[in-house]
């Protein structure tokens, strides 16, 4: 059983921000509207989608040659701070292998919890844009979310002196 504590303590301040950031913004994202995000459903390649929104938030694929088409169905969810992706959970071994082969090894993870959950993310940017993917009993998701402005760094400082 991997202990989440332990291993944000392990991948030090920067990890902590992304699983933060991370965090925060999946909590946002639900938030959004009364009944949750939005989902609209989308089509073709959910991987291709997943990549781009990564790159128009700052990622750097180590490649996009090769890449496997996650091909079932999927919706997808954006706000100002990013977008939300959800799949089956049966999608989950080929978005994880699609990830690993566009960004290669997260910063975190990918973990399996004891609640059955796999989870695992990488930082896009130095500044923070973060990509996180999970499985979980009901869907694969994927989260992309943009650098924070100035403001949103200077409010998150702040917190943390509290």
């Amino acid at each position: 059983m991997i202990h989440y504590r332990k291993l944000l303590n392990e991948v030090g301040p920067l990890g902590r921000r992304i699983a933060s950031l991370v965090g925060i913004m999946a909590l946002l994202c639900s938030c959004a509207h009364r009944e949750g995000p939005r989902f609209l459903n989308g089509s073709g390649d959910a991987g291709r989608f997943i990549v781009e929104q990564a790159v128009l938030r700052g990622a750097e694929p180590i490649t996009s040659r090769g890449l496997p088409a996650v091909s079932s169905s999927w919706t997808y969810a954006t706000d100002d701070s990013g977008v939300i992706v959800r799949m089956s959970k049966a999608d989950y071994p080929v978005v994880e292998a699609l990830l690993l082969r566009a960004f290669g090894t997260p910063k975190l993870g990918p973990v399996d919890g004891a609640d059955g959950r796999r989870i695992g993310a990488y930082q896009l940017t130095p500044k923070g844009a973060a990509l996180q993917f999970a499985r979980d009993t009901r869907w694969t998701q994927v989260i992309v979310v943009r650098e924070p402005n100035e403001r949103e760094i200077a409010a998150d400082f702040l917190r943390s002196l509290r």
